[in-house]
């Protein structure tokens, strides 16, 4: 998911899909597009479902398996 703000003038595919918080809550989708993008310098890109309703990027478990993401839990709680 991708907050509306960071692509402001970005044109937008539409689509149907629909999503929900944990809370069953719906999370309102204004379209999709692609974007190419860097984490910590290797570029990549992914598609996003685009909303005004989240306040930053939000990558999926869909992205993080397809690009072997790996998450030390141990390291994250030190701050490195």
């Amino acid at each position: 998911m991708l907050p509306r703000r960071l692509v402001r003038n970005t044109p937008l595919q539409p689509t149907n899909i629909r999503i929900f918080a944990a809370n069953g809550t719906p999370i309102p989708v204004m379209g999709t597009l692609t974007l190419r993008f860097q984490v910590d310098g290797v570029p990549t890109h992914s598609n996003f479902l685009v909303s005004d309703a989240v306040d930053e990027p939000i990558l999926g478990i869909d992205w993080l398996q397809e690009n072997n993401c790996q998450w030390d839990f141990a390291l994250a709680l030190l701050g490195l």
